[in-house]
């Protein structure tokens, strides 16, 4: 299948993998992906777009890239991508929170 839009590669392939990491500018999967960003500021003849370069990974082995210089498009991808970092986050919290408290539990109980 060919991939022709970034808002093709989230809802098409991104969105069916399970996110576990996120570490800002990469994006682990349970599946064994990774999504790493790169934005990048001042490029062109004179130095007036920015662009949004994506690359995944496959166990670390590069399968896909992609690159965009269309605002609407960057603000997209990062509004998902902020979105799935915090949701992440969060369960991460609740893992921690929830692990501590059955770490108390078992404590007391020695």
């Amino acid at each position: 299948m060919e991939i022709k839009s970034i808002s093709e590669l989230i809802d098409n392939k991104l969105e069916k993998l399970t996110w576990e990491e996120w570490s800002g500018n990469s994006i682990s999967s349970k599946e064994g992906f990774t999504l790493w960003v790169d934005y990048i500021e001042n490029i062109g003849e004179n130095k007036d777009k920015n662009q949004l370069l994506i690359n995944v990974k496959y166990k670390e082995q590069p399968i896909f890239t992609t690159a965009t210089t269309d605002k609407d498009t960057m603000e997209y991808f990062g509004v998902w991508y902020m979105e799935l970092g915090k949701e992440i986050q969060e369960k991460i919290k609740e893992e921690e929170k929830k692990a501590e408290e059955e770490g108390k539990i078992k404590f007391d109980n020695l």
